[in-house]
């Protein structure tokens, strides 16, 4: 048998879209950076003052970008491995009997018995393999709510944290203000 490993257009736009999504948390990463080292510069002090504010402005900018990669990853991934369960259950196709069998009549049923033996293990083959893309599809669909459900509790997290901080700032600046 003759395998090919073709990708379908889906998979590769999933997995450019995965790769874009990277590109974009890295630029507006790096951007949050540049702000907050301006903003330190600024008020006199340096990043390694301010670090944890740093590192929740810089993850708020870019966390939710990576997340949508690592989502458009696994989705390419999945379409990957039903695109190779396919291709195995259209392997597993049950054996072409001959057009004409020129043998007595006690061979022909001898042979029968075997392509119905032949044909039933075939069946069998076919039953697991869609029990396993059954299973994979459901550990897919598990991980992805996981990554789901991961990413909204970081980012209410970090969103919790900047509200903490511009309270914080805030009463920094009135304190200021009042002096």
């Amino acid at each position: 048998m003759k395998k090919t490993n073709s990708i379908s257009a889906l998979v590769i736009v999933f997995y450019v879209l995965a790769v874009v999504m990277i590109g974009v948390a890295i630029y507006f990463g790096n951007d949050a950076f540049k702000y907050v080292k301006e903003y330190a510069e600024g008020y006199g002090t340096s990043i390694s003052d301010m670090m944890g504010d740093a590192i929740g402005y810089i993850c708020n900018a870019a966390l939710a970008y990576v997340v949508y990669a690592i989502i458009f990853f696994g989705i390419a991934q999945l379409l990957t491995k039903a695109n190779s369960i396919l291709a195995m259950l259209a392997e597993a196709k049950p054996a072409e009997q001959p057009a004409a069998v020129v043998a007595a009549p006690a061979e022909e049923a001898a042979e029968a018995e075997e392509a119905t033996e032949e044909a039933s293990e075939e069946e069998v083959v076919v039953t697991e393999i869609e029990d396993a893309a059954e299973e994979v599809a459901e550990e897919a669909a598990e991980t992805a709510e996981t990554i789901v459900e991961t990413a909204e509790a970081e980012a209410s997290e970090v969103a919790d944290e900047v509200v903490e901080a511009a309270e914080e700032i805030a009463d920094e600046v009135k304190k200021a203000v009042e002096e």
